[in-house]
């Protein structure tokens, strides 16, 4: 391993989920991870329950890691993204796994934050995130504004390419929401406001 890709072997990132393999938060396949913590507060956002600092789980990066790169390794993924809660909150964290990725593997990374784009320049150290992403999507989640197209929760949000990785019309074909019924017979929705979806699914197999 290049000194580049080195991650301290105990570094801890907070997580509220993990999909291996989602094809619903990225153009193609991508592993996708949904920190955990956020103090923004956006009214309507539908992922609450990664708000909560306290709450979650701690995972070692470089256990992370090593998940990304046997699923890269297997060619099931073509990309990594971060969403949540919010993922600069643990800029650190996600840029020191970004970092890795990168140095090991040829994936593309998104990160999805609320945060517009000139309170990212405000960020300490933004530099870091930015040179080992592909695409940021940018700003608050406002509900007067909501569309659920191509990862954008509403219309305000801009798209930040940082390399020609991914573009515009490869987002405009990702599905909005995917049904996943893993090993252990749970029920996994995912997508844009998945709530919806997920009750309809509930109602249909509830007993009647």
């Amino acid at each position: 391993m290049s000194a580049k890709g080195k991650v301290h072997r105990n570094e801890r990132i907070k997580i509220s989920s993990i999909i291996p393999i989602s094809d619903v938060n990225g153009p193609g396949s991508h592993y996708t991870i949904w920190v955990q913590g956020c103090s923004l507060n956006c009214s309507g956002c539908f992922n609450p329950q990664t708000h909560n600092r306290d709450s979650g789980q701690e995972r070692k990066i470089s256990e992370l890691f090593q998940e990304i790169y046997r699923l890269w390794l297997e060619n099931e993924i073509v990309g990594v993204t971060f969403t949540g809660g919010e993922p600069l909150q643990q800029l650190g964290q996600i840029s020191s796994l970004s970092e890795q990725i990168k140095a090991q593997t040829n994936l593309g990374i998104i990160i999805l934050t609320g945060y517009n784009p000139q309170e990212l320049q405000q960020l300490p150290n933004i530099q870091s995130i930015i040179k080992n992403v592909d695409l940021i999507i940018a700003g608050r989640f406002v509900e007067e504004k909501k569309i659920q197209m191509g990862l954008k929760g509403s219309s305000n949000k801009k798209y930040l390419f940082t390399s020609d990785f991914y573009n515009s019309i490869d987002l405009l074909n990702i599905p909005p929401i995917e049904v996943i019924y893993n090993s252990l017979g749970e029920v996994i929705v995912s997508g844009i406001e998945p709530d919806p979806a997920l009750d309809a699914i509930n109602s249909e197999f509830s007993p009647k």
